[in-house]
């Protein structure tokens, strides 16, 4: 933002009619009574001039050369930007990427949990089953048991 400010001031200066800092020598030498005199302050007023167009030329050369460096900073800084935005990219694809493979081994898990769910009822059912067997044999036995001691009170009176 800056650097635009910066680039439309010296637009503006470059617009910037600078013809006032020229001094046009008067041309009616009835204005100075002393030639010599007109001579010294032509001398004078032509050296302001030249140093004033010499100031003039340094400050263009020198505005030219901040709008050279300022090019090159812009430029340094469209390049930066592209660089962060292929990173941003690059990122935010790996970020997809991970979400993506974490979705598929979230249903993986999922999965064998659930198989692994299944196979623990059948499991526990299988056991259940099997008490249940063995308390009816266990039944069973205790009964005939008990049938076969009361037999052989019987059998001894």
């Amino acid at each position: 933002m800056a650097a635009r400010d910066l680039s439309k001031t010296f637009d503006e200066m470059e617009s910037e009619d600078f013809s006032g800092f020229e001094t046009s020598v008067p041309t009616d030498l009835t204005l100075s009574p002393d030639r010599s005199e007109y001579h010294g302050e032509k001398k004078e007023k032509k050296s302001k001039i030249t140093k004033q167009l010499i100031e003039r030329k340094q400050l263009t050369h020198d505005l030219q050369l901040v709008r050279i460096e300022l090019s090159q900073k812009h430029l340094q800084i469209e390049n930066m930007k592209v660089e962060y935005v292929q990173r941003v990219d690059d990122l935010e694809e790996k970020l997809n990427e991970e979400r993506h493979q974490k979705q598929i081994l979230q249903a993986r898990l999922e999965s064998q949990l659930t198989i692994q769910q299944e196979e623990s009822r059948r499991r526990q059912e299988l056991i259940k089953n099997e008490l249940d067997e063995l308390r009816q044999k266990q039944r069973q036995l205790e009964a005939t048991n008990e049938r076969q001691s009361i037999s052989s009170c019987v059998y001894f009176y």
